[in-house]
């Protein structure tokens, strides 16, 4: 009975390879390999030099014959020479805005507020407490409030002693440890200080020199920031104060003060180590040596300047 096949070589029909020359064994592949049925035309060849890959043709690559590679040299891989250079991207040169000397004065002043501020602050985001380069907290009160301011504004406390263990925190042994912040307060009272100098320039800088006649209030009310966003609880800042430097930063930006919004942006940023003891400390004591003032409160209704009632507040406590 006849079937119709196809009949495929095999390597026992030829002669013997295990004693065939190294040429004459690659002649014999080369010659069952082209002779299978599903092999296409253009099927790589290979001889005892190199192989030739099939480019159309009979082109190669770069014009040679063939390329020889070390596969342990990575230097020997060559770049495509045939690809596209893509044009270099102009650079965007941003065109700073006509400005007015009293503008320019009033926002350089603002930039030297921002950068003393910021040299103050971010070596204290750097402190790390219980390392060896950390001092040991000590009951300093004395150096830094005097008797009689501490009996004007701190008079529900019978002393610095007490007045320390009000600030202090509890060990998990349930001991009292003083503030570890307590040795910086002359730095603390400084950010605090300059805070309020930075919100009155600033605001200065949006009613004189932008087209927000009522200050900062106005332009978050006209322009929709959500302020409510910025983040409070970093140990320096209250709420009400985040929420303006937050729309500061959106403010400066618009008006292309690149500069002034960075540096705004890295005040927000700013983060301490133990804040719940930073705010305890800004609370109780440095609200009371430099209160903070609502006065440019976003969050409308409070247009009347709360520090100054605090203020007046303890004085009519000291005379009683």
């Amino acid at each position: 009975m006849n079937e119709n096949h196809t009949t495929t070589p095999h390597f026992n029909d030829s002669p013997a390879t295990e004693d065939l020359p190294p040429a004459a064994l690659f002649d014999a592949i080369q010659s069952v390999i082209h002779s299978l049925p599903f092999l296409p035309s253009n099927a790589p060849t290979m001889n005892a030099d190199h192989i030739n890959y099939g480019v159309p043709n009979g082109s190669q690559i770069n014009g040679d014959d063939h390329m020889e590679t070390d596969a342990n040299d990575p230097t020997s891989i060559t770049e495509p020479t045939n690809q596209e250079t893509l044009p270099a991207l102009p650079r965007i040169a941003h065109e700073q805005p006509q400005r007015s000397p009293a503008h320019q004065e009033c926002a350089d002043d603002l930039e030297s507020m921002l950068s003393a501020l910021l040299a103050i602050c971010l070596p204290l985001t750097a402190i790390r407490f219980g390392s060896r380069a950390t001092e040991r907290p000590i009951n300093n009160l004395s150096k830094f409030i005097t008797l009689e301011v501490l009996q004007q504004l701190f008079p529900e406390y019978d002393d610095y002693d007490d007045l320390a263990k009000h600030i202090s925190h509890v060990r998990e042994d349930q001991h009292r440890a003083l503030n570890r912040w307590q040795n910086f307060l002359p730095q603390l009272l400084q950010i605090r200080q300059l805070l309020g100098q930075c919100t009155k320039q600033a605001e200065t800088l949006v009613r004189c020199h932008s087209d927000y006649t009522d200050g900062l209030r106005q332009y978050a009310c006209l322009t929709n920031i959500d302020f409510w966003h910025a983040e409070h609880g970093h140990g320096v800042l209250h709420k009400h104060e985040a929420q303006y430097f937050y729309t500061l930063s959106r403010f400066l930006t618009d008006l292309q003060h690149y500069s002034l919004a960075k540096r705004t942006h890295q005040l927000l940023a700013c983060r301490y180590e133990h804040a719940s003891e930073l705010w305890s400390l800004v609370t109780t004591i440095l609200d009371r040596l430099e209160p903070p003032s609502y006065y440019y409160e976003l969050d409308g209704g409070r247009h009347e300047d709360i520090s100054m009632q605090r203020r007046e507040t303890f004085q009519i406590i000291s005379t009683q």
